[in-house]
This record gives structure tokens, C-alpha cells and sequence, in this order.
């Protein structure tokens, strides 16, 4: 039996994969994919959660916005005994520009940029203002599905 043959065979091993596993520090173009499509895969669930986060915030905004409108419509009609924009007195606001026009000219609310911004405060690209169909309070329709009608 030649030990010194199998000594130096398995030092020349073992130096052999010492070299294989030096030479291979980096990451193989599978390796990468298969990163890249796992990112892609979770970025695909959490994404839509923002959004749905994102519709739901402006839907609170919205109904901010009518309360707080509403509001001022009922203080305006305390203290002058009429809605805001009934210029012919028959107990509905005629229009939402004119409801808008008294309420900022009353100083009830803060001026709203000119046109061609919406009349009255901003309520984003999705909602818009509206009169109730017998002109008595303000309501918000929306641009989808959305039911505005309990609000």
C-alpha cells in the first residue's frame, strides 16, 4: 500500500476544490431570475393593496368634504334664514355655483381657485359636486361605482 500515494492524491483533491469554490464567488443568471421573479410576484400582491388604500382614502375625503359643506350650509341658513345660492327664495339652492359663490362671498368657506379647476373645494378627479333633485342639500356623485347616495 503506497501511502504517500494516497496522501498526496487527497491533498491534490482537496486543493482542486478549494480552486472550485474560490473560482464560483458570484451569482449565477438562474440564481438572479429566479430573485427577480419572486420580487415580481410579491410586488404584484402588495401593489393592489396601495391602491385599494389609496381609493378608500379619497372616499374618506369625500365625505369629509360633503359633512363639513353641509355644515355650512346649515350655519348659513341659521343666521340669514335661507339656503346659500336660493336667489329665488323658493326654499333650494339653484345652482352649486351660486350655493358656492354665497358661501365664499359670506366668508363661510375659503375661496376655491378659479376656473378651470371644479366649482367649490377639491374633491380629487373621482367625485363631484351635485344638488340633491330637490335642491335641498348639497350631495357627491362619483365617477364609478361608488354608492355616494347614504352619504
Amino acid at each position: 500500500m503506497n501511502t504517500g500515494r494516497i496522501v498526496a492524491e487527497l491533498i491534490e483533491g482537496t486543493h482542486h476544490m478549494r480552486n472550485i469554490r474560490s473560482a464560483r464567488r458570484g451569482f449565477t443568471l438562474i440564481e438572479i431570475l429566479i430573485v427577480v421573479v419572486i420580487l415580481g410576484i410579491l410586488a404584484s400582491i402588495v401593489i393592489p393593496q396601495f391602491t385599494n388604500a389609496s381609493d378608500q382614502a379619497a372616499e374618506s375625503q369625500a365625505r369629509t368634504q360633503l359633512q363639513s359643506m353641509r355644515s355650512q350650509c346649515q350655519l348659513f341658513r341659521a343666521q340669514f334664514g335661507y339656503l346659500p345660492g336660493d336667489a329665488d327664495d323658493d326654499g333650494a339652492m339653484d345652482s352649486i355655483t351660486a350655493c358656492f359663490d354665497e358661501l365664499v362671498d359670506e366668508d363661510f368657506i375659503p375661496p376655491y381657485p378659479p376656473a378651470p379647476a371644479p366649482v367649490g373645494p377639491s374633491l380629487g378627479s373621482k367625485f363631484t359636486w351635485d344638488l340633491s333633485a330637490d335642491g335641498s342639500r348639497l350631495v357627491i356623485t362619483a365617477s364609478d361605482d361608488t354608492d355616494t347616495a347614504s352619504w
